[in-house]
């Protein structure tokens, strides 16, 4: 049986769909194919207050209510898919599962395993990073318009509506586990200064070296440091400038973060035929023209090939997951956008990345967010073998984390083609805060191997 962990609770929205597998086309179920656990953040889309069991009682019959967001126990529950897209609901660390009796009240029971339909729970994506959690007993779905939780005729209303995100178990390092998959490699952050160089390159960079972009890449702790549990990489306004290359563009008035990983990695590399890579991060203070990634990219690009895992640029709550190759790259990428991330909250990103040495044309990347599915892009689209389409199985590539500031992209996003705003501006009026920094927070980064 495959589990997760959920914690039910208003942070933000998540996904964008829910499949019944990612080769699935049929809309509105959990996906079945991951086999993970996680520990999720679910909104009631009504008023952002959690389901929960009242004074974290252990009794049975208790019945559930909507209550302020805590984080604690009472407010965790562990998925346990139970076939036919159906999940067993079950109170994190006991043996209690989300019931409803015969009167209609939604309580907590002890867990009857699969004979038991009133512990049944269909979750349906309607849209928007929206479920609706659906009883198997009744058909009735979960309803939260009164402080304690019923089942009700399904009915569209936002007291029937719940949104999930991830929530660690924990800090960095704290990797979930997957069946059939053997962890292979765990980055945390749980120590302090620069990370461990054996790890990770800190770059020294100059700016517009690479896309337009205005930042001097900065090896600083003020740009990229271990603290809290996690890896900060910040981009900070310099009104004094600072200096980077040699270009004739100095005094630049931004420096930034970006980091490489010192492993190659590709399916082939290591003995598999898959590879999952699953990150936990978040981006803080964004702004128009920031520009964070977590993604991998080869040693002659586009030739061997990027895929970008987490990308997205200026305000937008889109996330775009993009692959580049030599026939196939900047404006002309494959890409495909999440319809909305709430990207002050932590999520997992996750790549499975996997050649088929019987046949080619099943080589294939997933992207997934929260342990969900949200794009494939298979070799079978190439029509071929050629490296130029598909160079993602042949060679390896590195992970690398960022915060760029301008750029082509996030200026072609805002209409304005390469005429950004000035390099020398107080980017104060972008909402950018010029003290704590725009950036991303890593908390771990976990490499699998499938067995």
């Amino acid at each position: 049986m495959q589990t997760r962990s959920l914690l039910v609770v208003y942070c933000a929205l998540l996904f964008e769909g829910c499949a019944a597998s990612p080769q699935s086309e049929e809309p509105g179920y959990v996906d079945q194919a991951q086999t993970s656990t996680y520990s999720y953040a679910l909104a009631l889309k009504l008023n952002g207050q959690c389901v929960d069991v009242p004074a974290a009682s252990m009794d049975n019959g208790v019945q559930l209510q909507r209550y302020p967001c805590n984080g604690t126990n009472a407010q965790v529950f562990t998925a346990t898919d139970r076939g036919n897209g159906y999940w067993e609901l079950r109170r994190q660390y006991t043996n209690k599962c989300i019931d409803r009796d015969v009167s209609g009240r939604v309580q907590q029971w002890d867990c009857g395993g699969i004979a038991s339909a009133a512990q049944g729970w269909q979750l349906n994506n309607v849209g928007d990073g929206n479920y609706e959690v659906k009883n198997q007993a009744s058909g009735q779905c979960l309803d939260a318009w009164n402080n304690l939780l019923v089942g009700n005729t399904c009915n569209g209303t936002d007291a029937q509506r719940f949104r999930l995100t991830s929530v660690s178990n924990g800090n960095a390092g704290d990797c979930p586990t997957y069946d059939g998959y053997a962890l292979m490699k765990a980055y945390d952050f749980n120590g302090s200064g620069a990370p461990s160089d054996s790890d990770w390159s800190v770059l020294n960079y100059p700016a517009w070296t690479v896309n337009d972009e205005r930042q001097c890449y900065s090896n600083a702790l003020e740009n990229v440091t271990q603290s809290d549990g996690v890896l900060k990489l910040r981009a900070l306004y310099k009104p004094g400038g600072v200096s980077c290359g040699n270009d004739g563009r100095n005094p630049r008035k931004y420096t930034s973060g970006r980091i490489t990983s010192q492993t190659w990695y590709n399916p082939g590399m290591y003995g598999t035929n898959a590879i999952r890579i699953v990150a936990r991060a978040r981006t803080t203070a964004r702004f128009n023209y920031d520009w964070p990634a977590f993604w991998l990219v080869g040693d002659n690009w586009p030739n061997h090939g990027e895929l970008d895992i987490l990308e997205t640029v200026n305000t937008n709550g889109w996330n775009q997951m993009s692959g580049h190759a030599g026939d196939h790259s900047g404006v002309n990428s494959w890409n495909s956008r999440t319809s909305y991330v709430d990207w002050n909250q932590f999520h997992t990103w996750q790549l499975d990345w996997s050649r088929d040495p019987a046949g080619w044309a099943n080589d294939a990347v997933e992207f997934s967010l929260d342990g969900v599915s949200q794009w494939t892009k298979s070799r079978w689209e190439c029509g071929s073998t050629s490296e130029a389409c598909w160079p993602y199985t042949t060679y390896g590539q590195q992970i690398v984390a960022n915060v760029a500031i301008g750029g082509s992209w996030p200026t072609a996003e805002m209409g304005q083609g390469s005429n950004w705003w000035a390099a020398d501006q107080d980017p104060s009026t972008q909402s950018f805060t010029s003290g704590a920094g725009n950036g991303m927070d890593l908390d771990w980064i976990c490499i699998y191997k499938r067995n």
